[in-house]
């Protein structure tokens, strides 16, 4: 027996007694806990008093009339109290019982981020949050850097840490792919790292509602600003002429016109994007962050610059470009950089100035942020 078993005014944070986890030993209240999402379900003593402050929700479910208040025998003595709590993930909520109880040496001053994450979901289940306010920072500064998980989202919402929820969602939107059953997916799901595939729709808990269908509307405005000018240009080299035929070379236009359709076409193909598509937008299943980064590269192909050459010459767009042996770019090709460039000028600008904080988000982020004291700068 340790010096500290003997301390008879020392009393451990848990004492298993029969199958019983003892949290106060002067409890009068037993949680039956995680029947239904636990290998085993456990039985907790504890105090419902120190419960009722530390939670409205308990407050009302112990002591306001409801099925769970105090059981009584018909001759008005009472009877064991059992509350059972089928749902609740037991580590979860035997954080919450160490902190409503004051067992604070049983609080770990870091938590990994699914651990976090689930906590938080029972402390929003029972309006507890407030309680997380001793170490909120800290637990926040210690899951910062896990960006490629959407359960930091979650977090930061409830925790109320705007800026951290405004760059995850941000993240989240314009680097979230579209998987083979049309769900948006991001960050990892199992032992596969080489794509996302965490389907954002199955997260249940801590997101704000409508956030799917937000980060939707987002990355579709980034795609559309992006792929719109290459799309016209597409549709034009289709169905018309862009390009003048000179006096001396009266097919030279429609040379270069199919030369570049071609090499459109090509050098979208083998990005897997299909820009003949009736919706390009709509086909493409990649990310906006990947696209920005496609279109950073494209090489596309005309004959102009290249006349005193026989191989066609090439533009790199979005980088400089040097005229061959001495020759300027032709006018033609100047047009066509600058108009293709201003698409992802447009959306770097775009994306710049975008926030997904909206004001529902905001009333909600500030509220938390006065529960956990993440309002309160360093």
């Amino acid at each position: 027996m340790t010096a500290m078993d003997q301390d008879p005014d020392h009393e451990p944070a848990i004492r298993s007694l029969g199958g019983l986890d003892v949290i106060d030993s002067n409890g009068d209240l037993y949680l039956f806990v995680g029947e239904d999402v636990e290998e085993k379900p456990k039985n907790y003593l504890v105090c419902s008093k120190a419960l009722a402050r530390t939670s409205t929700v308990f407050r009302k479910m112990l002591y306001g009339g409801f099925a769970e208040s105090r059981p009584h025998h018909m001759d008005g003595a009472p009877r064991d109290w059992t509350v059972e709590l089928p749902d609740d993930r037991q580590e979860a909520l035997e954080m919450l019982l160490n902190i409503s109880h004051g067992r604070f040496e049983n609080v770990p001053e870091q938590l990994e981020l699914t651990r976090l994450y689930q906590f938080l979901v029972v402390t929003e289940k029972y309006d507890a949050t407030s309680i997380t306010r001793p170490w909120a920072r800290g637990w926040m500064e210690a899951v910062k850097t896990s960006m490629q998980n959407p359960l930091l989202l979650g977090v930061a919402y409830e925790l109320g840490d705007a800026q951290m929820f405004n760059n995850m969602a941000m993240k989240i939107a314009t680097e979230c792919l579209v998987d083979d059953d049309g769900d948006l997916v991001f960050g990892y799901s199992g032992a596969n790292r080489e794509t996302y595939s965490y389907k954002l729709c199955n997260i249940e808990y801590l997101f704000p509602s409508g956030f799917v269908d937000d980060a939707t509307t987002i990355r579709k405005t980034l795609l559309t600003t992006m792929l719109e000018p290459y799309a016209s240009l597409y549709m034009t080299l289709k169905h018309g002429d862009r390009c003048m035929s000179s006096p001396q070379d009266p097919t030279g236009g429609k040379r270069c016109d199919s030369i570049l359709l071609g090499s459109l076409i090509r050098s979208f193909a083998a990005q897997t994007i299909d820009l003949t598509a009736p919706d390009p937008v709509a086909a493409y299943r990649g990310s906006a962050s990947a696209l920005q980064s496609v279109l950073l590269k494209l090489e596309l192909f005309t004959v102009h610059s290249g006349f005193s050459h026989p191989s066609s010459t090439s533009f790199s767009f979005g980088q400089t470009t040097h005229p061959r042996f001495g020759f300027t770019l032709s006018a033609c090709e100047h047009v066509l950089q600058s108009g293709l460039r201003e698409g992802v000028e447009r959306s770097l600008m775009l994306r710049g100035d975008m926030s997904f904080v909206q004001p529902k988000h905001k009333e909600y982020l500030q509220k938390q942020a006065q529960k956990t004291g993440l309002s309160k700068q360093h």
